[in-house]
């Protein structure tokens, strides 16, 4: 029983990424194709675009390290002891919270791209689609990151 719910929470996990990714390939494909169509959607003072795109990298260099960090620490809270159940359930929360976050950051980022149409943007949404394309959980990594036993490998397998 145990070993079904945890596999079941690892599947709604890799759902719940999927989504998350799809999401944002789509909003990105959705403003990149407005952007070629139509342009950026402010012709706003060059200084205003200058802030947007410090905003945006500024965002991006602060919450993406914080996206790995403060999950990873909840992750490390789990005890050897616990129930799998428990671990996983601890693992998931953690996971969706950094997916989130970097979701978030993305989102903002590429509202500001639609906005500015400035192309640094477009790097800095690449290299958070990166962040977020290397942090897709696994059993593998959710093992490692939690310190599971042999037995409680093979149970989330």
């Amino acid at each position: 029983m145990e070993q079904r719910q945890a596999k079941n929470i690892f599947r709604s996990l890799g759902r719940t990424y999927g989504t998350f990714f799809l999401a944002m390939i789509i909003f990105l494909v959705a403003a990149s194709l407005l952007l070629s169509a139509r342009g950026p959607l402010s012709d706003g003072p060059e200084r205003l675009v200058l802030i947007q795109k410090v905003i945006g990298i500024g965002l991006a260099i602060v919450f993406i390290p914080l996206a790995y960090g403060y999950p990873q620490r909840q992750i490390r809270k789990v005890q050897p002891d616990w129930k799998l159940d428990l671990k996983v359930g601890i693992y998931r929360q953690a996971v969706v919270l950094r997916l989130a976050i970097v979701a978030s950051v993305f989102l903002v980022n590429a509202i500001f791209f639609l906005v500015t149409g400035d192309n640094d943007l477009l790097l800095v949404l690449a290299i958070i689609l990166v962040f977020f394309i290397l942090s897709r959980p696994t059993p593998f990594r959710a093992a490692a990151d939690m310190g599971l036993s042999e037995e409680e490998k093979l149970q989330l397998m």
